[in-house]
């Protein structure tokens, strides 16, 4: 009653009221009102007596015949001559089911309904209670589902047919909502993306796209655009879907246009071999460089971002001479510039130095396994291994990510293994520093130059790379470090100013650390030494400064720790053994060490120090 008032209001509804009441006095018998009302509904309606089963009260609409006999709603809906339940236990009676839960109940099953057989019907069931509170009446009314079902089944069909025509084509077709949310792709467009279609309802195709496609989106007009996803190059064109002129999103026709990418990269690769085959002489490798070679090399090292002319100035050279110089020494495959990825900022947390020694020659299967499994880590930086020993650069997340990565490369056989012997180092990242290839040139060479410090890498947070595009250029810098912005705007399907001003911030923020790394083996060095020393008592000033000007110049890795120092360090091998006895005796002598550890490691012909790879640890860091 009151919905009824708040609807209306109450002066309104008094003047309703009243008009019903003057209606109904029309009639001498309530009854002949309600019979009416009753008749006037185009579904059938019956009262039941729940003892007897007899119907008391039908309207015309259930079409049943008329006769002085009484009428069951058994015989009547079911065509059985006793209850259901007595004739089949497995039939659902809506009596008994009202009188068990003594609710208001609604079901669809098949019945006789209007003269016709076997129709799908909705039942609706009301009990009604007597003055003792027992169920003595059903009211119910009955609704043809028939036609529903055959509507909802010929949508169902040509829903089918629909999409059955939509994944026989042999391109990409979805449907966008009017926030870039998918509502619909047929196989291939989710074969293209490699998403399967049950979870194609999580995806947003704005998410991951830069800015300038984001405005086409909301401009609501036909565009096309191109992007890269799942390792494939996808062309797009979109056309606004309306409905009654409102727009309601969009309808997509997708291509996948990679091979046509790479032959056009193939044949621009042809094209340049071509151009050069003239000039394709191959000069004889040289190692030994002379003055300006040896002081361009020292400059490219120290200023690895630097142009030609800015180095010159640095060199007090020409140009020119800067220029051609350059040039040789990179045809000669002398050094080769990299960007190391400060790893806090992608949720590195821990660094981890593992040197493995051991001797399964009468197992050289275990021994194949191990090296394998650590080969095969996505943690990985740096590898090198043989038979007898390995010595690898990890860097994780945490304690934990590491310690499973131990547990799996040994097998509980061979911890306690006189045969293996395993040092593992786990370093904190926030106490790293990293040295400049610049310091080994100009001690190597005895250039008399002045010496680059080591760089401390400072932990960063994860906030900057939040951002999608911010990573995705971040990796692909790590990943392609020779690349040129024009380069990285075809790659990554964003535009040139916004490649140039994000790697600018990446490289001021210390996100990314330009590095030119050196071919050791032209320089002769063939040996890795790591050096750990542990102390009790405290280092002063001075002693830190006597240590660091001593055998900094050969370090490219140091880890500093409140009571312990490790340096990863490159000798040539005669001077190496002599370097780290003098190194020995140093420590000896200034610091009292609670431990030295030193672990030498020759430089194996495959070991690519000047080209690592991020791309693989990154892609587990990030993604």
């Amino acid at each position: 009653m009151s919905d009824i008032i708040s609807n209306y209001g109450p002066a309104e509804f008094a003047i309703k009221l009243n008009k019903i009441k003057h209606y109904i006095a029309k009639f001498k018998d309530p009854s002949k009102f309600i019979n009416k009302i009753l008749e006037s509904l185009n579904h059938p309606f019956y009262i039941i007596d729940v003892k007897t089963y007899e119907i008391k009260y039908h309207t015309s609409a259930t079409q049943f015949k008329e006769n002085d006999n009484p009428i069951f709603c058994y015989e009547t809906n079911m065509g059985l001559e006793r209850p259901c339940q007595e004739c089949n236990k497995k039939v659902i009676c809506i009596l008994k089911k009202v009188i068990d839960t003594k609710k208001p109940i609604k079901l669809h099953k098949f019945m006789n309904f209007q003269g016709k057989k076997n129709t799908y019907v909705e039942i609706n069931a009301t009990p009604i209670f007597n003055k003792n509170g027992e169920i003595a009446e059903i009211i119910r009314y009955d609704l043809s589902m028939d036609e529903l079902k055959k509507k909802n089944q010929e949508l169902k069909k040509t829903k089918n047919q629909l999409n059955l025509l939509m994944d026989s084509q042999n391109i990409g077709i979805s449907q966008l909502d009017e926030k870039g949310n998918f509502k619909f792709a047929n196989k291939v467009f989710c074969k293209m993306i490699g998403v399967p279609k049950s979870k194609l309802k999580d995806l947003n195709l704005l998410r991951d796209l830069e800015e300038e496609v984001k405005k086409k989106f909301k401009l609501k007009k036909e565009f096309s655009f191109d992007y890269s996803t799942n390792k494939r190059i996808l062309s797009s064109n979109l056309v606004p879907s309306l409905q009654e002129k409102e727009f309601k999103g969009y309808f997509g026709t997708t291509t996948d246009t990679t091979e046509l990418s790479e032959v056009k990269k193939e044949i621009k690769k042809y094209q340049e071999k071509a151009n050069n085959s003239l000039f394709d002489k191959k000069v004889k490798e040289r190692k030994i460089l002379n003055a300006k070679e040896k002081l361009c090399l020292y400059g490219i090292c120290k200023y690895p971002l630097a142009s030609d002319q800015k180095l010159a100035s640095k060199l007090n050279l020409n140009r020119s001479t800067v220029t051609a110089i350059k040039n040789r020494l990179k045809e000669d495959n002398w050094f080769n510039l990299v960007y190391c990825p400060n790893f806090s900022a992608v949720g590195g947390e821990v660094i981890t130095l593992l040197i493995n020694k051991w001797n399964l020659s009468k197992d050289k299967q275990r021994s194949s396994k191990i090296i394998k499994e650590i080969r095969e880590s996505d943690e990985l930086v740096f590898n090198q291994d043989n038979e007898s020993q390995s010595l690898s650069f990890f860097v994780s997340k945490n304690y934990a990510t590491i310690q499973r990565n131990l547990n799996k490369f040994y097998h509980k056989d061979l911890i306690n293994n006189e045969e293996v012997k395993r040092l593992t180092f786990l370093l904190e990242l926030d106490s790293l520093y990293v040295g400049c290839y610049s310091s080994l040139i100009n001690h190597h060479f005895k250039l008399n130059l002045e010496h680059t410090p080591l760089k401390k890498i400072e932990k960063i947070e994860k906030n900057y790379l939040k951002n999608s595009i911010n990573k995705k250029i971040f990796y692909s810098i790590a990943k392609f470090p020779e690349c040129s912005i024009e380069e990285l705007s075809k790659k990554n399907f964003i535009s040139k100013p916004t490649i140039s001003k994000i790697k600018k911030q990446l490289i001021e923020n210390n996100l990314l650390i330009p590095k030119t790394m050196i071919n050791l083996k032209k320089l002769g060095i063939n040996s890795l030494q790591i050096v750990t020393f542990e102390f009790e008592q405290n280092i002063s000033q001075r002693q830190k400064e006597k240590e660091r000007k001593k055998f900094e110049p050969q370090t490219i890795l140091k880890v500093k720790g409140k009571n312990k120092v490790t340096r990863m360090m490159f000798f040539e091998e005669k001077e190496g053994t002599k370097a780290i006895n003098e190194l020995r005796e140093f420590y000896k002598k200034e610091f009292n060490p609670f431990e030295i550890i030193v672990t030498k490691h020759p430089l194996q012909q495959k070991t690519n120090f000047f080209k690592i790879d991020f791309a693989t640890l990154l892609e587990q860091l990030i993604f």
